[in-house]
């Protein structure tokens, strides 16, 4: 549906939710079978690979209860190259086709991602839960020029009225943020902590020596990150050529490493090399590329970061690094919102003649906790979001703590 543009995809899915009342009634019948069971029913909803990692610890987390049953499915129909099964052997539950989903009971419907075609027809009656994918920061990425995760266009559909019941903020400040986007989001906002990131942050602090060696990296070199998220606005759509030419110049003298957004194929516009064959040219280059999902270890083992809009970049700043901006357009990102306050202060890679004079001069510059006010914002309760979760979640599905 994405390759029809996004006013058509739009279109389709105001429509969709209409066709499928008929179905509603099944769901309402399963309901009644459902009351005499024990166990809460949790379906986690994951549209692609990257929505899937982030639910893995949302399920490890579900799973240490024994009065719920979960299982995943895949909003997207027909599939195309991602499907439940996939979903289901990244995240570890059991598989279930979307239409056995939409015509059956649920306790609660979990998304890291927005609905996307068939993921905007269970019956509003259904609790539904928003968990981020990212530390949130701002960006937008529909033609509305609105935040990416708290925009009404994303939020506020199919019904004119809030599609969750729940969104979890990582801190007042963002719950603030939302409901200056969206006002009708009032009340739906709980602020737990953003267990993803308490996670990293522990894996970080326990494991960051040994993860140098498992990377391979050189000792004595500092290690620089080179991140691009996706469309024609990237770092790699707008600077790559640059970028790689002066890993080849500077790769005696630093560690390169590579993240690109995993989706970075599904939002061309035609005209960018597949990420598989920017990879090639990187690793040609001298640089080590990330082709999986795991971003922890190439965040861990970094002194510094280069980054566009990616909110990958904001995984450095919890953990202290410095960063280098390439330039983002302002259409780009929310103005006020923490991805602009965060590029307002840190240096931009066109300000200096070389890469190289840019990463040194940072360095020289780097105050320690010079994002700390940052980080105080972005993220409430820093080690504690596990037990705000389980909490909150317990009450979404009717059960006591």
């Amino acid at each position: 549906m994405w390759k029809l543009g996004e006013r058509a995809n739009n279109a389709i899915a105001a429509v969709l939710p209409f066709l499928t009342i008929a179905l509603w009634p099944f769901s309402y019948m399963h309901r009644k079978t459902c009351a005499a069971q024990s166990r809460r029913r949790v379906l986690l909803v994951a549209r692609n690979a990257v929505a899937a990692d982030h639910l893995i610890c949302i399920h490890d987390l579900l799973m240490e209860d024994e009065r719920i049953e979960m299982f995943v499915t895949t909003d997207r129909f027909p599939a195309r190259d991602f499907d439940r099964h996939n979903a289901a052997s990244i995240i570890g539950a059991g598989s279930l086709h979307i239409f056995w989903a939409l015509v059956s009971h649920w306790d609660l419907i979990i998304f890291t991602n927005h609905p996307y075609g068939l993921g905007v027809c269970f019956p509003p009656w259904l609790k539904k839960l928003y968990v981020n994918h990212g530390i949130h920061s701002g960006k937008i990425n529909n033609d509305r020029a609105q935040d990416g995760v708290y925009g009404p266009c994303k939020v506020i559909r199919p019904f004119g009225m809030p599609y969750y019941d729940c969104m979890f903020a990582a801190s007042q400040w963002e719950k603030a943020f939302a409901v200056r986007q969206t006002p009708q989001l009032e009340g739906r906002i709980e602020v737990v902590g953003f267990f993803r990131a308490d996670l990293f942050v522990d894996y970080v602090q326990r494991c960051g020596l040994s993860i140098r060696e498992k990377l391979g990296c050189t000792p004595g070199k500092k290690v620089v990150h080179i991140i691009s998220t996706w469309g024609v606005n990237s770092l790699y759509a707008t600077i790559g050529e640059i970028i790689l030419e002066q890993v080849t110049q500077f790769r005696c003298k630093y560690e390169f490493l590579v993240s690109i957004h995993p989706r970075f194929d599904d939002f061309g516009d035609g005209t960018l090399e597949s990420r598989e064959t920017i990879f090639a040219r990187f690793e040609a280059a001298g640089a080590r590329v990330n082709r999986g999902l795991d971003w922890e270890d190439y965040v861990a083992v970094s002194d510094i970061a280069i980054a566009d809009h990616s909110s990958l970049a904001f995984y450095h700043v919890l953990v202290g690094h410095p960063l280098l901006f390439a330039d983002v357009h302002s259409s780009q990102y929310v103005e006020g919102s923490t991805f602009d306050q965060l590029t307002q202060h840190c240096p931009r890679l066109s300000q200096y003649a070389s890469l190289d004079e840019a990463v040194s001069d940072v360095f020289v510059r780097q105050v320690e906790g010079e994002n700390s006010d940052l980080v105080s914002q972005m993220l409430d309760f820093k080690g504690a979001a596990k037990q705000r979760y389980v909490k909150q979640i317990n009450v979404l599905i009717g059960e006591s703590v």
